[in-house]
């Protein structure tokens, strides 16, 4: 799952939550955290604490994460394809939930450049913006 956020420690943060769904394996889960910047460079990454089956995780990005790149980046869970997860964008008072979205990650042919293949694109490439903010 991916969403693009702002994050700066002050007026603008990022929370999560993320409920392992994992009816499969019916095991506790954990999760990886990849925030990139605005140029797709993996900027911070980091490992959820053990969340039990039917169990949730939820916190500030910044608590995981202390060091965030400045402006919009791109937030990536990685875990069990059974996984809920929400993000939510404050900005002072107000609050607005991220869109979230699938993300698949091409496999690499023999044929491709290793060249950027390991890069993940912008969120400008995304096209997903961060929520707009209004005054109310």
């Amino acid at each position: 799952m991916v969403t693009v956020g702002i994050d700066n420690g002050s007026t603008d943060l990022v929370a999560l939550v993320i409920y392992n769904l994992d009816t499969v394996g019916q095991a506790t889960q954990t999760y990886t955290l990849n925030v990139y910047d605005a140029t797709g460079t993996l900027s911070a990454t980091a490992t959820t604490a053990p969340v039990p089956l039917y169990g949730s995780y939820a916190n500030l990005l910044r608590d995981v994460m202390p060091s965030l790149p400045s402006g919009a980046f791109k937030l990536q869970v990685v875990g069990s394809a059974y996984t809920a997860f929400e993000a939510l964008q404050f900005h002072g008072p107000s609050v607005t939930a991220l869109v979230a979205a699938s993300e698949v990650v091409p496999a690499a042919t023999a044929s491709s450049s290793a060249v950027g293949r390991n890069r993940h694109p912008s969120p400008a490439a995304l096209r997903m913006a961060p929520p707009r903010r209004s005054s109310t």
